[in-house]
C-alpha cells in the first residue's frame, strides 16, 4: 500500500538526488489501496502504447501489468534505477533532455488516478527503451550521416529490453550493461570527464599567437606554447622563454600523439592543433563514443581491425596483437573515400589477381592510355574474358561510360599489389590493405584513390576484393583467418572485421 501522505516532499528530494524515488499516488486518499488490475489502468496503458507496435505487443503479452508504476518493491526499484540513468545520460555523451526524467518524475508525482497511472508507466517504458536502444546501438543511423559508413544498428525489439528489465531483482546493474564494455569506450569516458574537467577549469590558457616556431625562438608565443604544452601535460613546469630542448620533446610527444610527423618543430599545423581548444576534443570525444556504439558486441577472439585515421591495421588474437602494419586508406574525396564497415570473413586467396576498380580505370588510366596507349605497362586489359591488345584498341574514342575493357595487374613478383584477398559476403563493403594500387570486383562501386574500395556483388555468391599485404606473417600461424586453408601458415578459425 502506498500512501498519499509526504509523497510531494519524496519526489522532491527524489529530484535533489536524481532519482526515480518517487511514488504512485493513489487515485483516492491515504489508506487507499492501488489496485492495478482495475480495468482503467489497462486501457490506458493500451491506449498510450498503441502508437508504438513492439511495446504495445509486449503489454498485452503481459496482461497489461504494471513494470514501473507497481506498489511492489521491484517496481520501485526499477524505476528508481531507470531515472537515476537516464539523469545521468549525458556520462556517455547522449542527449539527456532526449529522455526528460524531469518530465517523468512530474508525471509520477501527479498520478492520482488509474489512468493516470498508465499513463506514466508507458511513457516510462517509451523512455526505458529509447535509452536501452541509444546506449547500445547509437543515437544516430550511420548511413544517415554517411553513405559510406556501412553499417546497420541492430534494434533490439522493445518486448526484449522489457522483458529482462521485469525479471531481473538488479536493474542498476542491467542499466549499466548496456553501455559497450571494451576498453575503448572505457577510456573515452575517462577523457570526456577529464575534458569536462579541464573545460570547467578554464582550458589550456591563451592560444599561442604564432604560425610557426621552432627550436631557439623566444618571446610570449614560446611562453604561450609553453604554458599551453603544460597545462596539456606535456612538459614540466618552467620559466624558460626560450624554445628549448624540453619544449621540443614536448612538442614532438603531442606530435606522436596527435598523427602529425615528429620532428619537435612547431609549425602551422602543430600550432592549429595544440590550439585547439578543449570543447573541440570534448566533441570529438563523444563523436567517437557514439561511433564505438556503431560496433558490433560480439567480435569473437579473433579479429581484424583497421583504424582509417591512424592508417593502421591490427590483428587481435585472444585479447593480444599478433600482428600489425600500416593500412593505404583511400582520398578525402566523395567516390575515393575508404568506406566503414564489420563483417565477418569468409575466406582468404592467396597471391591472386587483381582487378583494377572501374572508377580508377576510366579516371587515372584511360587518360593515361588515350595520351600514350602503351602506358601503364603492369596492366593487361580484357573484353568478354579474353585478354586483348593494346595495338588495336583506339582510346581515342572512348569516354568513361563506354569504355568497355576490364584491367587487370600481371602476376609478377615485382608488380604484386598484395598477397592475399580477404573475401567477405555478398552485399558487404571491403577494405583494402596493401602497398599500392586498389582492387574491387567489376561491380559498379566506388573505390577508393589508392588501396580501398567499395566492393558489391550482384550476384548471389562471395566477393573477394580486399587486398592485404602480407596479412598472414610467414612464420606465425596464430594471424591468419581463413578458414579452410590447407597451407599450414593459415588457421581454419573465422575472423571477424570491425
Amino acid at each position: 500500500m502506498i500512501l498519499a501522505r509526504g509523497f510531494e516532499n519524496l519526489v522532491r528530494g527524489a529530484r535533489a538526488a536524481g532519482l526515480a524515488a518517487a511514488l504512485v499516488m493513489a487515485s483516492a486518499g491515504a489508506g487507499d489501496a492501488v489496485e492495478l488490475a482495475f480495468p482503467a489502468f489497462k486501457q490506458a496503458v493500451a491506449e498510450a502504447a498503441a502508437p508504438t507496435r513492439d511495446i504495445a505487443a509486449f503489454y498485452r503479452n503481459h496482461a497489461f501489468a504494471a513494470v514501473w508504476t507497481g506498489p511492489d518493491a521491484a517496481s520501485r526499484a526499477r524505476r528508481a534505477a531507470l531515472i537515476e540513468a537516464l539523469g545521468r545520460a549525458d556520462l556517455h555523451g547522449l542527449p539527456k533532455d532526449r529522455y526528460d526524467p524531469e518530465r517523468l518524475l512530474e508525471m509520477l508525482a501527479a498520478a492520482r488516478g488509474p489512468l493516470a497511472r498508465g499513463r506514466a508507466e508507458v511513457a516510462l517504458s517509451k523512455a526505458f527503451v529509447n535509452f536501452a536502444r541509444d546506449l547500445q546501438s547509437g543515437v544516430l543511423d550511420p548511413a544517415s550521416i554517411d553513405e559510406g559508413i556501412k553499417r546497420h544498428r541492430r534494434i533490439r525489439d522493445a518486448a526484449v529490453y522489457l522483458t529482462v528489465i521485469s525479471g531481473t531483482d538488479r536493474p542498476r546493474s542491467y542499466l549499466r550493461r548496456l553501455a559497450p564494455r571494451t576498453l575503448e569506450y572505457r577510456a573515452l569516458m575517462k577523457a570526456k570527464l577529464r575534458l569536462e574537467e579541464i573545460i570547467a577549469k578554464g582550458g589550456w590558457g591563451p592560444a599561442v599567437p604564432a604560425g610557426a616556431l621552432e627550436p631557439g625562438d623566444s618571446g610570449t608565443a614560446v611562453v604561450a606554447l609553453r604554458e599551453r604544452l603544460w597545462r596539456m601535460g606535456y612538459l614540466g613546469p618552467s620559466v624558460t622563454m626560450t624554445y628549448d630542448d624540453a619544449i621540443a620533446e614536448a612538442v614532438r610527444r603531442f606530435q606522436n600523439d596527435h598523427g602529425l610527423s615528429v620532428d619537435g618543430k612547431a609549425g602551422r599545423a602543430t600550432i592549429a592543433e595544440i590550439n585547439r581548444p578543449p570543447e573541440a576534443r570534448l566533441r570529438s570525444v563523444i563523436v567517437a563514443m557514439e561511433r564505438e556504439r556503431w560496433l558490433p558486441r560480439e567480435r569473437g577472439a579473433r579479429f581484424v581491425r583497421v583504424n582509417i585515421t591512424d592508417f593502421s591495421t591490427r590483428m587481435f588474437d585472444n585479447g593480444r596483437i599478433v600482428y600489425e602494419s600500416r593500412a593505404v586508406v583511400g582520398a578525402n574525396a566523395h567516390d575515393r573515400r575508404t568506406p566503414e564497415f564489420s563483417d565477418t570473413m569468409e575466406h582468404m586467396i592467396i597471391n591472386p589477381r587483381w582487378n583494377v576498380p572501374r572508377t580508377i580505370a576510366v579516371k587515372e588510366y584511360l587518360p593515361q592510355l588515350q595520351a600514350n596507349p602503351g602506358a601503364a605497362g603492369q596492366l593487361r586489359l580484357y573484353r568478354g574474358g579474353r585478354e586483348v591488345s593494346r595495338a588495336g584498341i583506339d582510346f581515342s574514342a572512348y569516354t568513361a561510360r563506354p569504355f568497355p575493357s576490364t584491367s587487370s595487374s600481371r602476376r609478377r613478383k615485382a608488380m604484386r599489389w598484395g598477397w592475399s584477398s580477404s573475401c567477405f559476403p555478398t552485399n558487404t563493403t571491403s577494405i583494402c590493405m596493401t602497398r599500392r594500387q586498389s582492387i574491387s570486383s567489376r561491380a559498379p562501386a566506388a573505390p577508393t584513390a589508392t588501396a580501398v574500395s567499395a566492393c558489391k556483388n550482384r550476384s548471389n555468391s562471395p566477393i573477394c576484393c580486399s587486398p592485404i599485404r602480407r596479412m598472414i606473417p610467414r612464420r606465425s600461424s596464430s594471424a591468419s583467418c581463413a578458414p579452410g586453408r590447407k597451407r599450414r601458415s593459415i588457421s581454419k578459425r573465422p575472423c571477424r572485421s570491425i
